[in-house]
């Protein structure tokens, strides 16, 4: 990447959309638990379309199922889970769970369809996130320093070999 040809991931701040991200459930809340929701469609390029659920509990553990294929997953502050496709190349999609944290620490978990069962992608800071569809990913994280002092800054990602990846600053 060429920051100073204006090359590569100098590019993401332009972007003026979010990745495309179809909801799926949008603010579980586990006081009314369970909350459920199914999105069908081809997760992993092989052209057969997958039912994938993703059941939140009052547990607070998060549940996606696709086949024979199960994860659970634990969460603090649930505030949606997202059908994103993070590269158009790949013929993957992906399923975004979106957490507000305990203190505010807003964080993205993704996970694919691999093989028949479901893998970490990786995580991103923040809920909202630009990506530019062939990999690139730019989300924003919260800084803190004492109760006064709170500012947020960029952080860059990027897909390398199907998984999330920080990119350098």
């Amino acid at each position: 990447w060429d920051r100073a040809a204006g090359k590569g991931l100098a590019a993401i701040p332009a972007m003026e959309t979010p990745i495309a991200a179809t909801p799926i459930i949008s603010q579980p809340d586990p006081h009314t638990a369970p909350v459920e929701g199914t999105v069908i469609v081809d997760m992993d390029g092989d052209g057969q379309k997958d039912a994938v659920t993703i059941r939140y509990d009052s547990e607070y553990r998060v549940t996606l199922t696709a086949g024979e294929a199960t994860l659970q997953a634990w969460y603090d502050t649930p505030e949606g889970a997202y059908l994103v496709d993070l590269d158009t190349r790949d013929g993957r999609k992906e399923i975004a769970l979106t957490d507000y944290g305990p203190s505010s620490d807003d964080i993205t978990v993704l996970y694919a369809l691999e093989d028949g069962a479901f893998v970490e992608v990786g995580a991103v800071s923040g809920i909202l996130f630009q990506g530019d569809g062939l990999g690139r990913i730019s989300s924003y994280a919260r800084g803190w320093q004492g109760p006064l002092l709170t500012w947020f800054f960029q952080i860059e990602y990027e897909l390398v070999e199907g998984k999330v990846a920080m990119m350098p600053t």
